[in-house]
């Protein structure tokens, strides 16, 4: 198991999830504001939602290789900090200043849009960027995607972390793996299988019906991850460094 991290760590994932929220906000007030000149010469809403992911993939891999994601791992998600805490990659008494740290993050990000770009993003189509799900999805839907997304990018996390020839590629695995996941999942559910990535919008914006399955459904699919990988990773996982390091 590794060793207990240095609060540098626990302030990366701060930033880190900052930036994250604050660049969701940005993208989804370019893509989907009414008065967004972008918005109007980007055709349908599969193809922003495409852009959004891509935006995303691209994100984390900045953050995941930079000096802030090499200090704490680049988790940037609770789901993926609980993922590596039960396959004991990750200490437990790192596990609630991560997660704190990243709700912090996810809050502040979120505000910091708001202050950014103004009022405008407060308002609907936009609303702080919170995820809603396509009409007549059920928090069953939701919950059970949300847990599939995240147990579908650990799996392919952990399999490049737990071999050596393969571990430098693993931020360019969990670009590509959350740009297809949002791409594929966003115009169903909203695609974010990362509890941090609803928290901040939903609270700041009060839409909060589907919440529960934002929050809970991936850190379900971390425990999924657990019972399937927990013999195998044990032996064989490298760390939980997402940067490969």
């Amino acid at each position: 198991m590794s060793t207990t991290r240095h609060p540098r760590a626990y302030l990366s994932e701060f930033l880190g999830t900052t930036a994250l929220l604050f660049t969701m906000v940005t993208v989804v007030r370019w893509l989907f504001g009414e008065n967004s000149a972008l918005a109007q010469a980007v055709p349908g809403a599969h193809l922003r939602i495409f852009l959004v992911g891509l935006a995303v993939g691209i994100l984390l891999w900045l953050l995941i290789i930079s000096p802030i994601g090499r200090a704490s791992g680049g988790h940037f998600n609770p789901a993926v900090t609980v993922s590596f805490w039960l396959l004991g990659a990750l200490p437990g008494a790192d596990v609630a200043p991560y997660v704190l740290a990243q709700a912090l993050g996810s809050v502040a990000g979120t505000a910091l849009g708001r202050l950014v770009w103004g009022a405008v993003v407060s308002r609907s189509p936009i609303a702080y960027a919170v995820i809603q799900p396509a009409h007549g999805s059920t928090q069953p839907l939701v919950f059970a995607v949300e847990a599939v997304s995240i147990i579908v990018l650990m799996d392919a996390v952990t399999f490049f972390l737990a071999r050596p020839a393969l571990v430098r590629w693993t931020p360019a695995v969990v670009a590509a793996a959350v740009a297809v996941l949002i791409s594929a999942t966003g115009a169903w559910t909203g695609g974010s299988f990362n509890p941090a990535r609803q928290l901040g919008p939903a609270l700041l914006s009060g839409r909060h019906a589907f919440l529960g399955s934002y929050m809970i459904g991936p850190l379900a699919g971390a425990l999924v991850v657990a019972a399937l990988r927990c013999p195998y990773a044990a032996k064989r996982l490298l760390g939980c460094q997402l940067c490969g390091a």
